[in-house]
């Protein structure tokens, strides 16, 4: 099974719903990976730096989660469909 980091970011969109990043790559096959990456001070300088450069700036976090694969698609349809 895949596991994807995720960056919950604080507030809410105009439209009501969260913003959040996912990191599709890298991804990990163990959840422990995930959790580990997630709090490895280097690991997160790598995330941070990735989000301000797609950004543009720096966007207060709320919360940090590993997501299993299937997890992710099902969030993905349903922002589809809303």
């Amino acid at each position: 099974m895949k596991w994807f980091l995720i960056v919950v970011f604080a507030g809410m969109s105009p439209d009501g719903f969260k913003d959040v990043y996912v990191f599709e790559e890298p991804h990990y096959t163990e959840l422990q990976d995930c959790i580990n990456a997630a709090n490895d001070p280097d690991m997160i300088q790598v995330f941070v730096q990735k989000m301000v450069n797609d950004y543009q700036r720096v966007k207060d976090i709320e919360k940090v989660i590993c997501s299993p694969e299937d997890k992710l698609k099902m969030m993905k349809n349903n922002e589809e469909e809303a």
